[in-house]
């Protein structure tokens, strides 16, 4: 009987790894990429939740709401609370003057 490292290792090196193939976007579903994808700017080009549940709640944010992924926020409320999920554009919060 063969252990599980040694089923591993045979498995490993009885695999064989696809030829890479280049098709259109909108054909690749269900595909994976075979190198590695770089852009020249940060993407998304806004300020986004990185985490999802990500909230705010302080008396100097005005507003609250929810926004889907689709919108730009609205201004908070005066609870100081918004909802946030992963990849969403984060409010803005105004600016600081020194």
């Amino acid at each position: 009987m063969r252990s599980v490292e040694e089923q591993q290792a045979r498995i490993t090196a009885a695999a064989v790894a696809p030829r890479p193939i280049r098709v259109a976007i909108a054909e690749a579903q269900g595909l994976m990429c075979a190198e590695e994808v770089v852009t020249e700017r940060p993407m998304p080009g806004f300020d986004q939740a990185a985490i999802d549940g990500y909230a705010v709640r302080s008396v100097d944010v005005l507003g609250v709401g929810e926004v889907g992924s689709d919108s730009l926020p609205e201004p908070l409320d005066d609870s100081g609370e918004n909802d946030r999920r992963e990849g969403l554009v984060l409010p803005v919060m105004g600016t600081v003057e020194a």
